[in-house]
């Protein structure tokens, strides 16, 4: 039963219009060769960051201005801000699912 309810909400998850454009957008970032090499990029940047502080080693003002102007570039980007608008967008609904799959076993709990 478990596993059919499973199906029926993946089901309907994959009709939902936020899934849709979030995977329209996400192809669309997965051929952007540029926006790719950035968050790559920025990713790599944070890592190392984030590293140096759990080791207690100094971050270089010039480290934190790079990965600003990374962030400043993909803000001004549309193809990314459109992406990272649609991702927010299905990630609420994944919330909400989890959110109230969460409250459905307090219930039987309680």
């Amino acid at each position: 039963m478990i596993i059919k309810l499973s199906k029926q909400l993946g089901n309907t998850i994959g009709e939902l219009q936020e899934y849709k454009t979030f995977q329209e957008k996400s192809k669309v970032m997965e051929k952007n060769t540029k926006l790719k090499k950035l968050l790559k990029t920025i990713t790599d940047k944070k890592v190392e960051i984030d590293k140096k502080l759990r080791t207690g080693k100094p971050v270089e003002a010039d480290e934190k201005r790079e990965v600003k102007d990374i962030e400043d570039t993909l803000k001004g980007n549309k193809t990314f801000m459109e992406f990272a608008r649609a991702q927010e967008a299905y990630f609420k609904i994944l919330n909400k699912i989890n959110e109230a799959m969460t409250e459905g076993i307090k219930e039987v709990n309680d």
